[in-house]
């Protein structure tokens, strides 16, 4: 998760300050109703977005803290929708990822099923 953390001097720009969290914390956050899915990340690409995010640039994340990656693609872990199964192979895209919600830089990512692509 990275976090934004102001120095104290208000001279220079923000930091991040970059921490671990638990399953059950980067699940947890999303709300991804009846037909959310569990992916184990396996590739996430560094984008312009995803730069300006790590170097503390104002505008691209919405809510702090956040799990940069405006992209992701990996395996379902677990599945509540009908559209994936568990070890099904899944890209994401967009959908805010990585702005508004939580990103694929992460061991794992939570999505709606309709956000995956097979």
């Amino acid at each position: 998760v990275v976090d934004k953390v102001d120095r104290a001097d208000k001279k220079s720009p923000a930091v991040q300050k970059l921490q671990d969290i638990s399953r059950t914390e980067l699940l947890g956050r999303e709300e991804d109703g009846h037909e959310g899915v569990v992916v184990r990340v396996s590739h996430s690409s560094l984008n312009y977005k995803d730069g300006l995010v790590l170097m503390g640039k104002p505008g691209v994340v919405k809510s702090w803290p956040m799990v940069p990656g405006i992209d992701f693609a990996g395996e379902v872990e677990e599945s509540r929708s009908s559209k994936f199964a568990v070890g099904d192979k899944v890209v994401l895209t967009g959908y805010g990822v990585g702005e508004r919600r939580w990103g694929g830089y992460a061991q794992l990512a939570s999505a709606k099923a309709s956000w995956l692509t097979p």
